[in-house]
Protein backbone atom coordinates (compact mmCIF):
# COMPACT_ATOMS: atom_id res chain seq x y z
CA UNK A 1 0.00 0.00 0.00
CA UNK A 2 1.23 3.09 -0.93
CA UNK A 3 0.86 7.03 0.14
CA UNK A 4 -1.08 9.22 -2.25
CA UNK A 5 0.91 11.88 -3.66
CA UNK A 6 1.57 14.58 -6.20
CA UNK A 7 -2.04 16.40 -5.45
CA UNK A 8 -1.53 19.89 -6.63
CA UNK A 9 -2.41 22.25 -3.66
CA UNK A 10 -4.19 25.86 -3.71
CA UNK A 11 -0.29 27.19 -3.21
CA UNK A 12 0.74 25.78 -6.47
CA UNK A 13 -2.38 27.13 -8.45
CA UNK A 14 -0.91 30.14 -7.84
CA UNK A 15 2.66 29.84 -8.07
CA UNK A 16 4.32 31.67 -11.63
CA UNK A 17 5.30 28.91 -13.98
CA UNK A 18 8.99 29.53 -13.70
CA UNK A 19 9.08 28.91 -10.16
CA UNK A 20 10.67 25.79 -9.08
CA UNK A 21 11.65 25.08 -12.58
CA UNK A 22 14.70 22.87 -13.52
CA UNK A 23 15.25 22.36 -17.67
CA UNK A 24 17.65 19.26 -16.52
CA UNK A 25 15.17 17.25 -14.73
CA UNK A 26 11.97 18.06 -16.48
CA UNK A 27 13.70 16.56 -19.69
CA UNK A 28 15.08 13.56 -17.30
CA UNK A 29 11.36 12.93 -16.30
CA UNK A 30 10.06 13.04 -19.78
CA UNK A 31 12.58 10.77 -20.92
CA UNK A 32 12.02 7.70 -18.06
CA UNK A 33 9.30 5.42 -18.40
CA UNK A 34 9.18 6.24 -14.34
CA UNK A 35 5.83 3.95 -14.67
CA UNK A 36 8.25 0.98 -15.49
CA UNK A 37 11.13 1.76 -13.12
CA UNK A 38 8.70 1.76 -9.89
CA UNK A 39 7.51 -1.88 -11.12
CA UNK A 40 10.97 -2.99 -11.70
CA UNK A 41 11.67 -2.29 -8.03
CA UNK A 42 8.14 -2.73 -6.39
CA UNK A 43 8.31 -6.13 -5.27
CA UNK A 44 12.06 -5.72 -2.96
CA UNK A 45 10.69 -2.45 -1.98
CA UNK A 46 7.17 -2.45 -0.65
CA UNK A 47 5.92 -4.02 2.25
CA UNK A 48 2.46 -5.51 2.42
CA UNK A 49 1.82 -4.27 6.00
CA UNK A 50 2.38 -1.08 8.25
CA UNK A 51 2.40 2.26 7.03
CA UNK A 52 1.98 3.26 4.14
CA UNK A 53 5.37 3.73 1.66
CA UNK A 54 6.08 6.35 -0.69
CA UNK A 55 5.65 4.78 -4.50
CA UNK A 56 8.73 3.48 -5.70
CA UNK A 57 8.88 5.37 -8.45
CA UNK A 58 9.31 8.53 -5.97
CA UNK A 59 12.13 7.12 -3.69
CA UNK A 60 14.36 6.08 -7.07
CA UNK A 61 13.88 9.70 -8.17
CA UNK A 62 15.22 10.49 -4.40
CA UNK A 63 17.98 8.17 -5.16
CA UNK A 64 18.62 9.81 -8.27
CA UNK A 65 18.91 12.55 -7.04
CA UNK A 66 20.84 12.14 -4.40
CA UNK A 67 23.61 10.58 -6.64
CA UNK A 68 23.58 13.43 -9.20
CA UNK A 69 23.96 16.29 -6.87
CA UNK A 70 25.96 14.43 -4.06
CA UNK A 71 23.78 14.33 -1.26
CA UNK A 72 23.85 12.37 2.30
CA UNK A 73 20.19 11.65 3.16
CA UNK A 74 19.56 14.38 5.87
CA UNK A 75 20.89 16.83 2.84
CA UNK A 76 18.17 15.41 0.73
CA UNK A 77 15.88 15.09 3.31
CA UNK A 78 16.20 19.38 3.79
CA UNK A 79 16.59 19.62 -0.21
CA UNK A 80 13.18 18.51 -0.70
CA UNK A 81 11.85 20.63 2.03
CA UNK A 82 13.06 23.48 -0.26
CA UNK A 83 13.57 22.98 -3.36
CA UNK A 84 10.38 22.93 -5.60
CA UNK A 85 12.06 21.88 -8.71
CA UNK A 86 13.13 18.64 -6.72
CA UNK A 87 9.85 18.32 -5.43
CA UNK A 88 8.17 18.14 -8.65
CA UNK A 89 11.00 15.95 -10.08
CA UNK A 90 10.30 13.36 -7.48
CA UNK A 91 6.45 13.72 -7.50
CA UNK A 92 5.68 15.66 -4.33
CA UNK A 93 3.39 18.40 -4.19
CA UNK A 94 4.06 21.43 -1.81
CA UNK A 95 1.52 19.89 0.98
CA UNK A 96 3.21 15.98 0.79
CA UNK A 97 5.71 15.31 3.36
CA UNK A 98 9.35 14.39 2.06
CA UNK A 99 10.72 10.77 3.08
CA UNK A 100 12.60 11.47 6.79
CA UNK A 101 15.59 9.42 7.76
CA UNK A 102 14.39 8.40 11.68
CA UNK A 103 17.16 10.07 13.92
CA UNK A 104 17.31 7.16 16.64
CA UNK A 105 18.37 5.12 13.94
CA UNK A 106 22.03 5.94 14.17
CA UNK A 107 22.59 8.61 10.81
CA UNK A 108 24.78 10.79 11.15
CA UNK A 109 23.05 14.61 10.75
CA UNK A 110 24.66 17.56 9.57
Amino acid sequence: MHRNMGNPSMIEAFLPEQVGRNERLERIAQVVDWEKMGKLVSDIYSAKEGKPSYPPQIMVKVLLLQQWYNASDPEMESALLDRISFRRFVGLGLQDEPPTIPRSAGFASN
